[in-house]
This record gives structure tokens, C-alpha cells and sequence, in this order.
């Protein structure tokens, strides 16, 4: 989910600095929809993978593409509250 928001809010981006936005993005939806993702260790292995390729450490990496990040949620949370706020159909009877 987090890769196609950042494909759509942040096109032409490079496949590393994606790999962070999807992975980082993932963990906070996990949080704010009251999961865990269950492995958060494996998840910040994975950041420092793709960060490394940049020559970045996680964290510079997370702190670089913050607002693709935050545009990624935009995006998804945006659309979920715009489903939300979609009535439903009653039914003709």
C-alpha cells in the first residue's frame, strides 16, 4: 500500500529511497491502526539495508525522505477518511 502511494504522491523516485518510505510508512500504519508489525527489528534491518545502498545510516535515510513518508499517509489516510465520509446507498425498495 505504502509503495503505490509513494509511486503516485512521489513519481520517478529511485527503488532504494522507495524501499524506505514503503517500510517506514508500513510500521506507522501498523501503529496507528493498533498492530505491531511483528518483526520492528527486522523492519529497521531492512531500512539499513536499503539506507546503506544510498550511503546513509537508517536514520539519515528515514530523516531524508521524511516528507515522501508523510505524503505516502497523506495519501492513504486522506482516501480512507474520503470512504468514510461516502453515505450509504439505501436500498429502493
Amino acid at each position: 500500500l505504502c509503495h503505490a502511494a509513494d509511486h503516485r504522491a512521489s513519481p520517478g523516485q529511485d527503488y532504494d529511497s522507495g524501499e524506505v518510505v514503503a517500510e517506514f510508512g508500513a510500521g506507522i500504519l501498523s501503529r496507528l491502526f493498533g498492530t505491531e508489525p511483528p518483526m520492528v527489528a527486522n523492519s529497521y534491518h531492512y531500512i539499513e539495508g536499503y539506507a546503506a545502498a544510498l550511503g546513509l545510516k537508517p536514520e539519515q535515510a528515514v530523516t531524508k525522505f521524511l516528507s515522501r513518508i508523510n505524503a505516502a499517509l497523506d495519501l492513504i489516510l486522506g482516501q480512507a477518511e474520503e470512504k468514510q465520509a461516502i453515505p450509504e446507498e439505501e436500498d429502493v425498495a
